[in-house]
């Protein structure tokens, strides 16, 4: 019989990217309400003016939560703050940290990327496509790795009128778009944008199908996973019915209340 999540997820080491985010903030929140884990490790890129200590302190201090009234040191006790960037080789994580990753970690969730659907070319294709590798990299050495989970998105098939739970032929060559990414200018790639892109709109579709491969490929290695959420927006039920950190897409439209109007009713709409 298959184990329950929560007898899966028990004594585990988890190492997850995106924490930050909108899906990051909610998972730990998830994790920390109801779910047994002995240690979570928290790639987190320094800020300006912003020890990655800071960044963990400010997650923590997120309403959803602090709404859980948990000891905020014992808490803080279940974190390890790894310092780095998928954008970096290597993640930029430490030697040091890098081996103690890898001897402790069992489960990854890979939840960080470029959103922007209009951005950088350069940036979109190193966060999505390089720093899935980089993170796929982390984990080929990872010594009781039982899960990797890689957060794509449905829109890595926007270019398709369905798409069914299977992964389609990559839209491209993957060497050939991180040559590109690395030598070529980001004006060549703008100007070369609709030769490169083929029926994909932007870079981040793109990018997302591809790294669907990278980690496809790896899953002879070990267990990994792709979820494809759609168009995200505030929480239906949990940790609060409405909750959002974002003001992307509808929910920009959604948390305009104005004094009149059609948004007044809409009483579950929450930041």
């Amino acid at each position: 019989m298959a184990p329950t999540i929560k007898e899966f997820y028990k004594n585990s080491h988890i190492f997850i990217t995106g924490g930050t985010g909108f899906v990051g903030i909610a998972i730990l929140e998830k994790f920390l309400r109801d779910v047994p884990f002995e240690r979570i490790y928290l790639l987190l890129r320094p800020k300006k003016g912003m020890s990655v200590e800071d960044r963990l302190k400010q997650v923590l201090d997120n309403k959803i939560i602090k709404a859980l009234n948990l000891d905020e040191s014992e808490t803080a006790k279940k974190f390890v703050v790894v310092s780095g960037d998928i954008e970096q080789d290597n993640l930029g994580i430490s030697d040091e940290q890098r081996q103690l990753i890898q001897s402790n970690v069992t489960v990854v969730i890979h939840s960080a990327a470029s959103l922007d659907f209009g951005g950088s070319m350069k940036e979109t294709g190193r966060a999505n496509l390089l720093g899935t590798r980089r993170v796929l990299n982390l984990c080929a050495g990872m010594k009781h790795l039982k899960a990797m989970v890689h957060v794509s998105s449905a829109y890595a098939n926007a270019n398709r009128k369905f798409a069914e739970e299977i992964i389609y032929p990559a839209p491209g060559d993957a060497e050939k778009v991180i040559h590109m990414i690395e030598e070529v200018s980001e004006e060549e790639l703008v100007k070369n944008a609709a030769e490169l892109l083929g029926s994909h709109v932007n870079m981040y579709t793109f990018t997302k199908a591809l790294a669907e491969h990278e980690v496809a490929k790896a899953n002879s290695h070990h267990p990994t996973a792709i979820i494809r959420p759609s168009m995200i927006v505030g929480a239906w039920r949990e940790p609060v019915p409405g909750w959002t950190i974002s003001r992307n897409g509808p929910q920009g439209v959604f948390s305009w209340a104005p004094p009149m109007g059609w948004c007044a009713a809409c009483p579950w709409i929450k930041s």
